[in-house]
């Protein structure tokens, strides 16, 4: 249920034209460069990154 939860959230967002910062897996294209921005965007608000 968490899972269909969230992916009706991300594809009611995008639909809006938001793109939802959503963790991407490190064996995606890209995925490395894309989590390092989500990084760096959410370093100062969550300590343990």
């Amino acid at each position: 249920m968490l899972n269909c939860l969230t992916l009706a959230t991300v594809e009611a967002l995008a639909a809006r034209g938001i793109e939802p910062p959503v963790w991407r897996s490190g064996n995606a294209p890209g995925g490395d460069e894309a989590n390092g921005r989500f990084l760096e965007r959410f370093r100062g608000r969550v300590r343990s990154l």
